[in-house]
């Protein structure tokens, strides 16, 4: 099982063998989850109390309120292909109300973007971008909003898109853009970028790396725009 929890900050020790900063307070042991399914933590806005999660071969976004751990809700349910190590549901993100899902599509094993309605089969309502095909591994799928209310999405360098490109990319794109759509390439080179954030016109990157490579985190500036 998976256990659950956020870290509270502690007193620091005058000792400097012994460790210092956050301890972890646990919150609640998802026994039925396995390594790589829990990701994509997300913080709602609205409510700090309140934290979002992807359990990636589920399809299913969850939250609970960390004063009432033992309350669970399935915020959004998506038809996933979980085939390989990295396929399923892999990002979300919200944008004036509307939340928008990264996962492989369980027929084709396409990379999709879209925009969840639970009224919907499968709760998928519109699809955003279609990224093309992907392999078992660095597929990318995190997904992330501006403060402007552009979608962000790293894409790993096996996916057809990355193939076709050179590399994985961090790509912007409209989410009221149509389905074939041209990404904006904020920056190439990448292996799998899975791991990022937005802080003001920044954005935090952490690469994966294969084999013996170096693993990299760095800046991107979205002032400057798309390249």
């Amino acid at each position: 099982g998976i256990v659950f929890g956020i870290a509270g900050l502690s007193s620091c020790s005058s000792d400097p063998s012994e460790p210092t900063g956050a301890t972890p307070r646990p919150i609640v042991e998802l026994t039925d989850s396995q390594p790589g399914d829990l990701i994509a933590l997300r913080a709602d806005d609205a409510d700090p109390t309140i934290v979002e999660w992807i359990d990636r071969r589920a399809g299913t976004i969850r939250s609970i309120d960390v004063d009432e751990p033992a309350a669970i809700t399935v915020v959004a349910s998506i038809d996933v292909g979980t085939d390989g190590e990295q396929r399923g549901l892999l990002g979300h993100s919200v944008i004036d109300g509307v939340r928008y899902a990264a996962w492989t599509d369980p027929d084709t094993e396409h990379l999709l973007v879209g925009a969840l309605d639970d009224t919907m089969p499968a709760g998928v309502g519109r699809i955003v971008w279609d990224a093309g095909g992907t392999a078992g591994g660095a597929v990318g799928g995190h997904l992330t909003a501006t403060s402007d209310g552009a979608l962000i999405l790293g894409i790993g360098q096996l996916t057809d898109w990355a193939k076709a490109h050179g590399s994985g990319a961090m790509l912007q794109l409209d989410p009221l853009g149509p389905a074939d759509q041209e990404p904006g390439v904020l920056s190439g080179g990448y292996i799998e970028p899975f791991a990022f954030a937005v802080a003001g016109d920044r954005l935090w990157v952490a690469d994966n790396a294969v084999g013996d490579d170096t693993e990299r985190i760095g800046p991107i500036d979205l002032a400057e725009g798309s390249t």
